[in-house]
């Protein structure tokens, strides 16, 4: 009996640490989180949940709009820890921030200024406009263009080393091009390329243009050169040259700026536009030790994140 009554005591214990911990858009992080004083970020009740005793605890993020500038980090100190919607989809968390002062720029271009992005505390590759994720400015604008880089080592395979000879660093960072296809206005600091291998790729930033010799420098290294396995094929994203039809965009690190072609009836200045600056918004993170369990998301939606630029291979 005394055991039974010790059991029970400890189940009713743990019930009465449990707690709701409601966030609003007109929520202010110095309040309780109750209900009627609920808090502005889920950063402020993820922590009140931590320090609020054992749990399970639950997290209620309202209806509205909610723009990070961090991401959520969850791990061990959360488990059994609920993040839920109010109501199913109606929770939106923006990995990213509302980019406003739109201004005409010649006949079709509009373009927003972005402070960070000049001096490259700001940088990102994807855009939400009026909700849609617009096309990237790309050259061709559609398929690919051949490259005249050419790197005949045989691959042995993965478990007998990969290539036959090491490529040298030379290999990894350039490519030679057909004049034709790029122009010398070229700006290397947005143009992005898509480098096609085998069965992965990888996108690289670039350095240089030699326009005298037709040769891009890459920067980082690509996962292998161009022109292995016989594969000629590439893509250059984000230069101006690329913007060749409405419901495009790119990011001029040069001038500083965010360009986009609105489509047929797009009014930029009442258009919703989200620049990421996350490359998450949500990040799970346990070890051997200390596992992260039982933590459960429900109901958000998540829009507007970024990736680096690295040459990921078969993740890029």
């Amino acid at each position: 009996m005394a055991r039974f009554a010790a059991v029970l005591l400890a189940s009713v214990w743990t019930l009465a640490q449990a707690a709701d911990f409601y966030v609003a858009p007109n929520g202010n992080d110095s309040r309780s989180g109750s209900a009627d004083q609920p808090m502005a970020t889920i950063h402020a009740a993820r922590d009140a949940a931590r320090t609020a005793g054992a749990g399970p605890h639950r997290i209620v993020v309202m209806a509205g709009e909610y723009f990070l500038d961090k991401s959520v980090e969850l791990d061990a100190r959360d488990n059994a820890l609920d993040i839920e919607a109010a109501e199913a989809g109606k929770a939106v968390l923006y990995g990213g921030r509302l980019v406003s002062g739109w201004r005409r720029e010649g006949e079709w271009f509009w373009y927003a200024e972005l402070p960070g992005v000049k001096e490259g505390t700001w940088d990102f590759r994807a855009l939400v406009v009026n909700g849609r994720l617009p096309e990237r400015a790309r050259m061709p604008e559609s398929g690919t263009f051949l490259h005249r880089s050419t790197f005949d080592v045989p691959w042995l395979s993965s478990v007998a080393g990969g290539w036959a000879r090491k490529p040298t660093q030379q290999e990894l960072t350039t490519m030679e091009y057909d004049p034709k296809d790029l122009p010398a206005s070229l700006d290397v600091r947005n143009a992005e390329v898509r480098v096609y291998h085998m069965w992965d790729e990888s996108l690289v930033g670039t350095s240089a243009n030699d326009v005298e010799r037709h040769i891009l420098t890459f920067s980082p290294a690509s996962i292998s050169p161009a022109g292995a396995f016989g594969v000629k094929k590439y893509v250059v994203f984000n230069t101006r040259e690329g913007m060749t039809k409405p419901g495009q965009w790119y990011l001029d690190r040069t001038a500083g700026r965010v360009v986009y072609w609105p489509l047929a009836g797009e009014d930029m200045t009442k258009a919703k536009v989200v620049a990421p600056v996350l490359q998450r918004i949500v990040g799970i993170t346990g070890s051997r030790q200390a596992p992260a369990l039982k933590i459960t998301l429900r109901g958000l939606s998540l829009q507007a994140t970024t990736t680096p630029l690295k040459p990921a291979g078969f993740s890029a």
